[in-house]
């Protein structure tokens, strides 16, 4: 019985635990994501990534029938092939109420690689809203760039 109404709690307290997790257990669960093999932050998941404004961008670069668009690359890894990612830290510089700024460091085979995330807080949860490493200075501005040049 007493499991019972243990397990009854954590499923009912799952929703507000994933819509409370901090900027740090958002930006780890998504490089874990990873993991698997059919990992794809730019595909179907993207609306549990980005916020809503990066996405729209987002998908306003891809190019349709597969060809190769403004956005050629996977923002969040900076790179085109994530696999045998392993994620090293995940650090948590600024907090202000809906915004975070969080650096994950990682490497891909021998390279290791810096991405500085800026989150915000979303009713669904804390979403990418902009991503800046060593090849891009901010995914949004190229992406915006990109949009106003069509």
């Amino acid at each position: 019985m007493i499991r019972a109404l243990l397990a009854a709690t954590m499923l009912l307290a799952a929703p507000v635990l994933a819509a409370e997790a901090t900027p740090t257990t958002f930006v780890t669960a998504l490089y874990h994501a990873y993991d698997k093999p059919d990992a794809d932050p730019l595909g179907r998941g993207a609306g549990k990534v980005f916020s809503p404004s990066l996405l729209a961008l987002v998908r306003a670069a891809r190019a349709p029938n597969g060809e190769v668009g403004k956005l050629d690359f996977d923002p969040i890894c900076a790179c085109q092939d994530a696999d045998g990612l392993r994620l090293l830290s995940v650090t948590t510089k600024h907090v202000f109420g809906k915004n975070a700024n969080v650096v994950s460091k990682f490497r891909i085979s021998a390279t290791e690689r810096v991405v500085d995330l800026t989150l915000i807080k979303t009713t669904a949860g804390w979403r990418v809203d902009d991503v800046s490493s060593a090849g891009v200075g901010s995914l949004r501005r190229l992406l915006a760039d990109s949009e106003r040049k069509r």
